[in-house]
């Protein structure tokens, strides 16, 4: 079976041809940046020093920003299971190969396994019918493709989780859908670390 590590979306990843907004360098910021930096990915359990050094051009909404995404993930009140694999999901929807490649590796820390990823890239047709875990497969493309998660699927979900989880699911999918679409724009090169000798 093919490594899903080799995968990538039917038409591809994409992102502009070159990046548009380079990193703050190690010389160019200060200490206080760096050790934010280190922090956040010493907290985060992950290695993305490209993004967070190249949001950390606008540090008034960087600086707000991370409260928010930290709030999601790593510290959300989902299962860290189902919060990855919904990011997964919206990263092939969105074609992001730096989102991919960084929660790739930040879903194998969770308890994810190749063949999960390889579900992700199917989409709930990958989980058991009506299973939770296939419901938010569904969801990410509903919201993806329609912009909202249709009424049918809504009510499924409601079977597995309240309203404040379902609060949470949305905000999961549209923040991942918005860092993807930043992350494509600015051309975000995917950090060295999480490219092997086989690709992404």
């Amino acid at each position: 079976m093919k490594e899903a590590i080799e995968l990538a979306p039917p038409k591809g990843w994409i992102r502009a041809e070159k990046v548009r907004i380079l990193p703050i360098t190690e010389q160019e910021s200060a200490w206080h940046l760096r050790s934010l930096n280190s922090a956040i990915n010493r907290l985060g359990k992950l290695q993305a020093s490209n993004l967070f050094m190249t949001l950390m051009g606008n540090f008034r909404i960087f600086s707000r920003w991370i409260l928010f995404a930290s709030s999601l993930m790593p510290y959300g009140e989902l299962k860290r299971r189902e919060t990855e694999l919904i990011i997964l999901r919206v990263a092939w929807n969105c074609r992001c190969q730096y989102e991919w490649a960084q929660h790739k590796q930040i879903s194998q820390q969770v308890g994810l396994t190749e063949h999960d990823l390889l579900n992700v890239t199917i989409g709930s047709d990958g989980f058991p019918k009506d299973s939770c875990e296939a419901l938010l497969m569904l969801s990410c493309d509903e919201f993806h493709h329609q912009r909202m998660i249709s009424e049918k699927t809504w009510q499924m979900l409601t079977r597995f989780y309240s309203d404040k989880d379902l609060l949470e699911i949305l905000m999961v999918i549209g923040h991942y859908e918005m860092l993807a679409g930043i992350l494509n724009s600015t051309g975000i090169a995917v950090d060295d670390h999480l490219i092997s000798k086989n690709g992404i």
